[in-house]
């Protein structure tokens, strides 16, 4: 199963998403994959539905996927239909996703979106 943290950010009317792809190593995380997600003006709705698709692409058809959040108001009742059966969500708290948060404050910064696979 794949393992994701995301993280958006808001700023004057933009939109940023910080994503990590990792995997557990020695009880660590050691990260894979990382993307700064610009994404102009759009709503919370459309940030959401934009990692998804940015999350499966990374994935085989139905493979299973982790997805780490820290904002639970990117996961409620009334998204669950946006959401793909097979990838899972967490609700974290916001403390653990320095990292993603800094990327998608970048994107903002930068207005334009970056992606890396890391070779560890």
């Amino acid at each position: 199963m794949k393992r994701f943290k995301v993280s958006i950010h808001k700023e004057a009317g933009v939109t940023g998403v910080g994503i990590e792809r990792y995997r557990t190593e020695n009880g660590q995380g050691v990260v894979e994959f990382i993307m700064s997600y610009y994404l102009g003006a759009s709503s919370r709705q459309d940030a959401v539905r934009s990692y998804i698709r940015e999350i499966q692409k990374q994935l085989e058809p139905g493979e299973p996927a982790l997805i780490r959040i820290g904002d639970p108001n990117l996961y409620g009742k009334d998204w669950l239909s946006i959401y793909p059966k097979h990838i899972r969500f967490s609700i974290e708290h916001k403390t653990r996703f320095k990292t993603c948060r800094a990327l998608a404050e970048d994107a903002v910064r930068r207005k334009s979106s970056v992606m890396e696979e890391l070779e560890i």
